[in-house]
């Protein structure tokens, strides 16, 4: 076998396994289902210190690819949020915009692989069915196999009562 061939055989071999052993970002791929929860504990969130939770609560089913599945909880928040258009100003989330669409804040944990993450979403629910929204892992208890990981989680779908689709990364330092 020439040089080359064995070292891209090489290569396409160790990236199937070093994305969870050494720095890098591993694919996510899977799905989420949150159900009502009325013991949802998200106000003791690291980093929550002002965040007004808005009394919607819920429990966390998350299946990412062949891991092991993973748990937590989600809450709604009501978060200051700046606009990008000129002169836009401040409002606080839940907010009504553009075409009868609602941007909502969400903050939410999840253990996996030994590791609990902390999580801060933004949800654009478009008044129709069509539901979308950007996970932005904020941190780690600094413990398992993820510690002080970071990614991003999109979800697409309504994922409140039913099962949505989710892609995005974690990535390790």
């Amino acid at each position: 076998m020439s040089n080359s061939i064995l070292s891209l055989t090489l290569s396409l071999a160790l990236a199937t396994v070093t994305p969870l052993a050494a720095a890098g970002c591993l694919p996510i791929v899977g799905t989420v289902k949150l159900s009502p929860d009325a013991t949802c504990t998200v106000a003791s969130f690291p980093g929550l210190q002002g965040q007004a939770f808005i009394g919607e609560c819920f429990t966390v089913a998350l299946k990412l690819g062949n891991l092991v599945p993973a748990k937590g909880h989600a809450g709604v928040t009501s978060e200051m949020m700046t606009s990008i258009l000129p002169n836009g100003g401040l409002a606080a989330s839940p907010a009504m915009v553009q075409d009868n669409r609602t941007v909502l804040t969400a903050r939410s944990t999840f253990t996996l692989a030994g590791t609990r993450f902390y999580a801060a979403e933004v949800i654009i629910d478009s008044g129709n069915g069509n539901v979308t929204e950007q996970s932005v892992i904020t941190g780690t208890d600094g413990k398992g196999l993820f510690k002080n990981a970071t990614g991003t989680l999109n979800i697409l779908g309504n994922s409140i009562g039913e099962t949505a689709l989710v892609r995005g990364n974690i990535c390790t330092p």
